[in-house]
């Protein structure tokens, strides 16, 4: 099943492209794929093409697969699913060209998460918590997904779950934050996959053979809830010092976080 998507920006008065929304990809099979390039930071705004994001890959074309090669030029893929996630898919078509990827599994049952949200009708507060859980589970493996996109070469990293929601929001927003990207963008940013849903979502089950485990999930919990992330920034702030002095903590030396810094973020506003 395809899923459509488009990107918009606009030249602002000074001549710069000014980002309205989401740097939607336009590949037809890419499952809620997007650039996070164009967010405003304190100095400047993320570099396009160093950092993407996605749900699964198992639906791209093998044209769509090649053009994230070719033109993208991925050459890693962060996979934060589960091993049993890893083994329904098989080899991405991306890591069929030769794209690298690193398994980073951020949850260790996949099933056992769908039926603890099934349970708990308040959706913000089962996902913020989920959300912090992984800040507190799983820090070493954000780490190393820093240190990914840190020393990248050329080329763009692209990082996914399996819609692209929950797994790879967390990730994403805490090295942008980290970065010093305005924080109101990195909640839309993370709060696009709604744009994409009615389409990826039943796509995405349909593939995995969840569609009837999807509809014991409430519609609440299906979708990007920025207060959800809020909540996680919160326990950053208040409980471990932010997204960098955290990532400092679980062992990204000062060096790496500059360098993460300098990766992801141009003071160049034409970049």
């Amino acid at each position: 099943m395809a899923v459509i998507v488009c990107s918009t920006t606009t030249p602002s008065v000074d001549g710069v492209s000014s980002h309205l929304g989401p740097d939607w990809l336009p590949l037809n099979t890419a499952l809620n794929l997007r650039d996070v390039g164009g967010l405003p930071a304190a100095h400047g705004h993320v570099r396009h093409g160093v950092l993407l994001r996605s749900g699964s890959l198992q639906l791209l074309s093998a044209t769509d697969a090649q053009a994230l090669h070719d033109d993208y030029r991925v050459r890693t893929v962060v996979d934060l699913r589960t091993a049993h996630e890893l083994a329904i898919d098989g080899p991405s078509r991306l890591a069929r060209l030769g794209a690298a990827t690193v398994h980073l599994p951020l949850i260790g049952d996949l099933d056992q998460h769908l039926r603890h949200i099934a349970t708990d009708t308040d959706a913000v507060t089962i996902l913020a918590r989920g959300y912090r859980d992984l800040l507190d589970r799983r820090g070493h493996h954000i780490v190393t997904a820093a240190r990914l996109v840190a020393w990248s070469g050329p080329g763009a990293m692209l990082v996914h779950c399996a819609l692209g929601k929950d797994r790879t929001g967390v990730v994403v927003a805490v090295l942008l934050d980290a970065a010093g990207v305005d924080r109101a963008a990195i909640l839309a940013d993370y709060t696009a996959t709604n744009d994409v849903l009615a389409t990826a979502l039943p796509a995405l089950a349909e593939a995995l053979g969840l569609t009837d485990r999807l509809e014991l999930i409430p519609f609440a919990a299906r979708v990007a809830h920025p207060d959800a992330l809020a909540g996680m920034f919160e326990h950053l702030d208040r409980d471990l010092g932010g997204a960098a002095t955290w990532l400092r903590a679980c062992g990204l030396d000062r060096h790496e976080l500059h360098q993460l810094r300098r990766r992801l973020v141009s003071t160049d506003l034409a970049a």
